[in-house]
Order: structure tokens, then sequence, then C-alpha cells
């Protein structure tokens, strides 16, 4: 399967540290990355990963990458660790 670049990037951000964190209704995201603060983040991209499995709900309102969504990255050739440099800015 191929992703569009929002969930691709936002997939890679969570997998390498960055926590997701959802809003109290369920209308938008934000993603909190270490050093870089929040962002805001499209539902589109969230829904795209949770409908493949790619990301699971760890607490009441946060997200982290699944076991299936780190095996994807790795199958892709994306190295999602802390070590590697952000592609998106």
């Amino acid at each position: 399967m191929r992703l569009t670049p929002a969930p691709l990037h936002l997939l890679i951000a969570i997998s390498r540290g960055a926590i997701l964190h959802e809003c109290v209704r369920g209308r938008w995201y934000t993603l909190e990355r270490p050093e870089r603060g929040f962002a805001r983040v499209h539902t589109r991209a969230v829904n795209t990963l949770n409908k493949l499995a790619l990301i699971e709900q760890t607490g009441d309102l946060t997200w982290h990458a699944s076991g299936a969504g780190r095996a994807w990255l790795a199958a892709n050739g994306i190295a999602a660790n802390l070590e590697k440099p952000e592609i998106c800015p």
C-alpha cells in the first residue's frame, strides 16, 4: 500500500517519538514533537493511519505507532528511529 505525504510524515514523526494528542471533542489532533512544540494535524491523515491500523490509541486521548505501522516503515526502507533527521519541517 502507498501512503500520501501527510499520513506518511505523520507516521514517521510518531515513530520517532512525537506524541499524537486527540482533542477532547475529537475534531482535531495535535502533534507534540520533542523540542519543537505542538502542531495541529488534519483529521484526514490520522483517520487514514487509523483505518489501516498503522497507529493505535494508547491512553484516553493519545496515539502511537502500532506494530503494523513500524513493520510497514521497515518494509519500505524507512528508518524510524530517533537518530535519523526529520524529513518534514
